[in-house]
């Protein structure tokens, strides 16, 4: 017999919501690829959604209403226009990390992370309030609880004392690299100028692809990296992603180091920008204290980029063994792992890439897909 499974996306604001986004599109997307013949897919999401993602809307029935980017009108909308046009549907799937207080179906929740219970001052007195009340509430009310990585999984238990049987982790998929070259004349002409001066210069540079939040750790960094490039004067830092809250601070800080003319602001950039500069770096540098995945450092070695991350949270299960493990706070420990990067032989390069290929091979949609969807069959 054929199930409905309704999917809530209506928390998903698209360009606002960060890397909760990029893996709902790259689950559904594996999902529209490798269908369930048991299993009919709703998605309930804004109309912004629909016009950004045509092709996931196309590939499920999509059912869309018109909100804001306001959480509490997309609360509304959770207990009034999702409760009503859900029912008749056997179960419903809450990417969002919430489960609504109003509706019938049997539930399943995404957890991305516990951040708002672990860091609640990263959050507004409001957000930390109603984060702190509705994310215990939602894993508890949901029949099972669908979180990102293991390392997810793990804290759930022991956080929130939920039972490990209730929880099934299942990371973001990859989808493999395209054919068509990542370095050329065409794809460098293409880059913001900042960039395209660096690139067309044969530099040598890392990268962070990050917003300026406390967690993301951009201090540390930044203090390591002052004393590698005075010995090594051709060396930049690239920092993509858009100012947040610390972004005057770290303004300051690389202007007092007086590295203005060695950190590269290149703020957001396209997928497209970043594959490319990334296949370009020495490696990718990601030295965030909390990550409830890290999706940057698979794109990173989708591309063939080494990835140098933090020894904490969950970023060593991302990068498995295709990577090099960093004490986050240690400046000390970052200058050195900079350092020994500039060094690496080809051998040594050709080691990192080619476990990087193994660790993607373990997030192929082919894989990842059919697992979500199977999950499903707990609820019936």
């Amino acid at each position: 017999m054929k199930r409905t499974l309704g999917v809530n996306l209506l928390y998903l604001v698209p360009g606002v919501v960060g890397g909760t986004e990029e893996y709902a599109v790259r689950v559904l997307r594996a999902v529209a690829a490798y269908p369930d013949d048991e299993l009919e897919v709703v998605l309930f999401a804004r109309d912004s959604f629909a016009n950004t993602y045509p092709d996931i809307a196309s590939a499920f029935v999509t059912k869309t209403v018109a909100i804001p980017a306001n959480r509490a009108l997309r609360v509304a909308a959770e207990s009034t226009w999702l409760a009503r046009h859900g029912r008749g549907l056997d179960a419903m799937h809450h990417l969002g990390g919430r489960v609504p207080a109003f509706g019938s179906a049997r539930s399943a929740v995404t957890v991305h992370d516990l951040q708002p219970l672990h860091f609640p001052a990263s959050f507004s007195p409001v957000k930390r309030r109603f984060l702190a009340f509705s994310l215990p509430r939602s894993v508890r009310k949901a029949r099972f609880v669908v979180s990102v990585s293991e390392w997810v999984r793990q804290s759930i238990i022991e956080t929130l004392g939920i039972p490990g049987d209730r929880i099934v982790a299942v990371s973001a998929p990859c989808e493999p690299l395209e054919r068509a070259p990542l370095v050329t004349a065409e794809r460098l002409a293409a880059l913001p100028i900042a960039l395209r001066r660096i690139a067309h210069a044969g530099v040598r540079f890392f990268v962070y692809p990050a917003i300026t939040y406390a967690h993301k750790n951009h201090r540390t960094l930044i203090e390591a990296f002052a004393p590698v490039a005075r010995a090594h004067p051709n060396l930049h830092l690239v920092l993509t992603g858009r100012a947040g809250p610390l972004e005057a601070e770290i303004t300051d800080l690389i202007q007092r180091l007086r590295l203005d003319d060695r950190i590269v602001r290149a703020g957001r950039i396209d997928r497209a920008h970043l594959d490319t500069m990334l296949a370009l770096a020495c490696a990718l540098v990601f030295p965030s204290i909390y990550e409830g995945f890290g999706l940057p450092v698979i794109e990173a070695l989708r591309v063939g980029c080494p990835p140098i991350v933090a020894d904490a949270t969950a970023l060593p299960e991302a990068v498995g063994g295709a990577g090099v493990l960093v004490e986050p706070m240690s400046v000390d420990a970052w200058s050195d792992a900079l350092e020994s990067a500039l060094s690496w032989d080809a051998a040594r390069r050709a080691e990192l890439v080619a476990a990087g290929a193994r660790r993607l091979a373990e997030l192929h949609p082919a894989r990842v897909g059919p697992q979500w969807q199977q999950l499903h069959r707990r609820l019936w």
